[in-house]
């Protein structure tokens, strides 16, 4: 007696569920097993997983077409083969229905009589999250193709789903309505790219969270569900320096120019390139072609207050008895964050680039370009924050700030401002302003003064009665640094 005959025998043969035998027992198409069909199911072996039943029901979705035809992405397989063999006898559920388990999926028969299937990653998920007795639920519909070649299930409490970038997660509740209703996996936040997760303040739960590719929705009993995109900042992180053209008053000129450049960075480091170009005989003009031949340096940048300062000495050179070179002209030229190191736009100084540099010898200038190279990081990426956005610079802490010092941070205060005439602002000093810096003098201070400016302080400040201007707009970013490198733009 084989293994599907014991199993049949076991189940009242004829007399039970599966009544009479309607097929001869025969391989499977792939040669892995055997099944025999019956007027009610049918019985699958295979030498891993042993002999399993599939109810009538269950074999009614089996056999559909859906399953028989439609293939599961990136396999060259339909559902059916993919799925594999049955690993389980069709088994009851809770609320009275059925399901079976198969090697890479399930189909689940609802007390509504419809039948759903679910597979893949999709379906290792579901039997991760608790399975038929699990909080999401059971499975509503078929599992479904979605954007960009993922795959999408529709439980009772919760959404599955999975695309190949980003793995298979559930949504549920509140967060699940909003994404919904902002189009989920189709529109701009794209998939999930984890579970739901509980916020904690300390050891109270306070909301939950779930993150997706360009995006997160938070949910608080008070705030309810709430999207935040992800923010990408643009950071500049180095500074190349390319000369395009070499040019004096006189045409017959031997040019030789030395070139050192200097870049000064916020702790007093500094760094140092010298270049020489020429000689160059006969000619009052060189002009590079070639990016190359004009480079002189490429060089990290750790912070905003990097300045580039460019020297150059331009001399025609003597071949005389006296070997002494003459100096033609010279000049000194420095950028820094205020023009993002454009030299196009004019220096530190605030003198243009393309006027001559008049000396002893004539007059000289240069044509120079430094470019930025960019990184667009992820300000909320916290894996990679110290990376990605640690200050450069120390951030001291001080235990007590004195009133004078917040009377010079804010214009509407006096130092000699005493409680009986200005209560409100010595209980903003007491209570909000003295403690700021004791995490940080740069965080402390300067969080506070933003608060203020959005209105948003503990006390509320009249500096938020006030509306930007262009001081203000070029204040504010000229005081938020960011890492090793400088915010070029953000998201």
């Amino acid at each position: 007696m084989t293994e599907i005959q014991q199993k049949y025998q076991s189940l009242g043969g004829e007399q039970g569920p599966l009544g009479r035998a309607v097929s001869e027992e025969q391989a499977t198409p792939n040669g892995l097993g055997f099944f025999q069909d019956f007027e009610h199911g049918m019985i699958f072996y295979h030498a891993d997983y042993g002999a399993h039943v599939l109810s009538e029901s269950v074999e009614n979705k089996w056999k559909s077409s859906m399953l028989a035809n439609d293939m599961v992405t990136g396999t060259q397989q339909a559902i059916r083969d993919y799925m594999g063999f049955p690993i389980s006898d069709t088994l009851p559920t809770g609320e009275r229905g059925e399901a079976c388990y198969f090697e890479r999926g399930m189909i689940v028969v609802r007390t509504s009589g419809s039948s759903v299937v679910i597979y893949g990653e999709c379906y290792q998920a579901y039997r991760a999250h608790g399975d038929l007795q699990g909080a999401l639920g059971l499975p509503l519909n078929d599992q479904r193709l979605s954007a960009g070649g993922g795959y999408a299930v529709q439980c009772d409490q919760a959404d599955i789903y999975w695309h190949p970038a980003t793995g298979a997660f559930e949504v549920h509740g509140a967060i699940l309505q909003k994404y919904r209703s902002m189009g989920a996996e189709n529109a701009f936040l794209g998939y999930p790219i984890s579970d739901e997760q509980p916020v904690f303040n300390g050891s109270q739960q306070i909301g939950a969270v779930s993150h997706f590719q360009s995006g997160t929705i938070y949910w608080s009993a008070s705030t309810g569900a709430h999207e935040a995109a992800n923010r990408q900042v643009s950071l500049i992180n180095r500074l190349k320096l390319v000369v395009t053209r070499l040019e004096t008053d006189e045409d017959d000129d031997d040019l030789l120019v030395r070139t050192q450049v200097l870049i000064d960075h916020l702790q007093g480091q500094q760094e140092r390139f010298d270049k020489q170009f020429g000689e160059y005989s006969n000619q009052g003009t060189k002009t590079f072609s070639n990016p190359d031949e004009g480079f002189i340096c490429d060089c990290p940048i750790n912070d905003g207050n990097a300045i580039l300062t460019v020297n150059m000495q331009a001399f025609d050179v003597d071949d005389g008895l006296n070997f002494n070179d003459d100096l033609i002209a010279q000049f000194s030229k420095s950028f820094g964050i205020e023009t993002l190191w454009d030299s196009s736009l004019p220096d530190l100084q605030g003198n243009d680039l393309g006027t001559f540099a008049r000396g002893p010898d004539g007059k000289f200038r240069a044509s120079f370009t430094v470019f930025t190279d960019h990184l667009v990081v992820d300000p909320t990426d916290s894996a990679h924050f110290r990376e990605n956005l640690f200050w450069s610079f120390k951030n001291p802490k001080i235990a007590k700030l004195s009133f004078e010092t917040c009377a010079a941070t804010f214009s509407d205060l006096e130092a000699d401002d005493t409680w009986f005439f200005h209560p409100f602002n010595r209980a903003f000093y007491e209570t909000v302003y003295k403690s700021a810096a004791k995490t940080g003098t740069c965080f402390g201070m300067c969080l506070e003064a933003i608060y203020a400016l959005k209105g948003v302080s503990s006390s509320r400040q009249f500096i938020s009665q006030y509306s930007f201007d262009a001081q203000r707009t070029r204040d504010i970013p000229s005081n938020l640094a960011i890492n090793s490198a400088v915010a070029r733009w953000a998201t």
